[in-house]
């Protein structure tokens, strides 16, 4: 699974993303799992310094034997253990759609993000290419719940994970409710881009795809995010 974790297509387009920031100082990765992404980027800027943040002990145990410093705190609820203006480089992934306070999430990021400092957020899209037809179609979109016990309500149940009763999506935006939301928080959007899902099968991936190359349309969104200058 690893291997499919930091090889999609999602993951592929938040590197490249990052890559356009060189010999980042400070890298904060909230929600970095086992840490096998948050190495991709880590690698891609030369980030000199990275920290993870999760709320899986066992995930942040693989995270340290990586090299990363892992913090284990709930990001729903707790501040973020850094000073303000910390950090060149941060990365929420599949994350601010699980918490039940995206603003906490949100304005903690802007906190401790550096004035001249990267965010990258990736999330699913409620109105990607497919949420579109199930929802036309009277059916419940893809990467939405209604239980965190059964998978109901769905089109087509393979194109969805196994109902989670961990981690439920809270949450689920559209690109222009996403972009709002982030506006009033404090953020531009300097770059954003759509992303497939590895788990969509052919021939309906080749439709994936050519989808991904609009955020409004992708299976996932996936946007850059600087600090508004004082002045705005």
């Amino acid at each position: 699974m690893l291997k499919k974790e930091t090889a999609d297509d999602r993951v592929e387009k938040v590197v490249r993303l990052f890559s356009k920031l060189k010999n980042a100082n400070l890298f904060l990765d909230i929600g970095c799992g086992n840490g096998g992404i948050t190495c991709r980027i880590k690698d891609s800027i030369n980030a000199k310094h990275t920290y993870g943040v999760d709320v899986a002990k066992s995930s942040l145990v693989s995270a340290r034997e990586r090299g990363i410093q892992p913090i284990m705190i709930d990001i729903d609820s707790c501040d973020l253990p850094f000073r303000d203006g910390s950090f060149e480089a941060i990365y929420c992934g599949e994350v601010i759609e699980h918490l039940r306070d995206t603003d906490h999430l949100l304005g903690e990021v802007h906190r401790v993000l550096a004035q001249d400092g990267i965010c990258v957020l990736d999330t699913p899209n409620l109105a990607s290419w497919h949420g579109r037809i199930e929802l036309l179609l009277g059916y419940q979109p893809s990467y939405t719940l209604v239980s965190t016990m059964h998978n109901v309500g769905k089109l087509v149940s393979g194109i969805d994970w196994e109902p989670q009763s961990e981690k439920p999506h809270h949450w689920v935006f559209t690109f222009r409710a996403l972009s709002e939301l982030v506006s009033v928080h404090g953020y531009e959007i300097t770059k954003a881009a759509g992303a497939a899902d590895f788990n969509i099968r052919y021939p309906l991936s080749i439709v994936d795809r050519l989808c991904a190359r609009s955020p409004r349309l992708g299976t996932y969104i996936v946007v850059m995010l600087a600090k508004k200058s004082p002045q705005e």
